[in-house]
């Protein structure tokens, strides 16, 4: 097996680590949110830089494609770190809201959710079609969240199983593009 592949193997393998990562952060938080809504502020926080991060590092991981087109890998970290500048302000803005009065601490954590994943499909729209997914699907889950609460893990239930077939699509169209481009090994007996 020639380095490139093996190169995009373990790209391909950091990238799911880190999806994985976002879909379990998600639902841990969407969990947190329910049971204990006045303290999910704070975990909300810290999901909203574990974001930032997973981004970043997925999107420097695309600097073969942006060397490629000739692009300089700092202006994806600016860009990166200008939408999560904005998405934290956004993040922080609803908790002043929130520690004014105008929204409570249930909705606190829903409105956090839907800006959290706004930023994650934003983001994905740069790099990766799934981080996008995983983006609309905590949109989804806030709103679905807000609604039914009482069913919320049967939703998130769902959601997970959406989330591992449309991974088993890819990874199926993953192995059939790298069949194409084994070659078989000579001189070997």
């Amino acid at each position: 097996m020639n380095l490139e592949i093996r190169a995009i193997k373990r790209h391909k393998k950091l990238e799911e680590w880190i999806l994985f990562l976002v879909v379990v952060v998600s639902l841990i938080g969407v969990a947190i949110t329910n049971f204990n809504p006045t303290e999910s502020y704070r975990y909300w926080l810290l999901t909203a830089v574990f974001y930032a991060l997973a981004g970043l590092v997925m999107s420097v991981s695309k600097r073969k494609r942006d060397q490629a087109l000739n692009l300089p890998v700092s202006n994806r970290i600016i860009d990166q770190l200008i939408l999560w500048c904005g998405i934290f302000f956004a993040v922080m803005s609803v908790y002043v809201i929130m520690k004014i009065g105008r929204i409570n601490y249930e909705a606190t954590g829903f409105v956090v959710l839907l800006v959290l994943g706004l930023g994650v499909f934003v983001d994905g729209i740069r790099f990766s079609w799934r981080f996008s997914m995983i983006g609309m699907l905590m949109m989804l889950a806030s709103v679905i969240a807000a609604y039914i609460v009482a069913y919320v893990w049967l939703i998130l239930g769902g959601i997970l199983v959406v989330m591992l077939v449309a991974y088993w699509l890819e990874h199926l169209n993953y192995q059939s593009l790298l069949k194409r481009f084994e070659t078989p090994e000579e001189g070997t007996d």
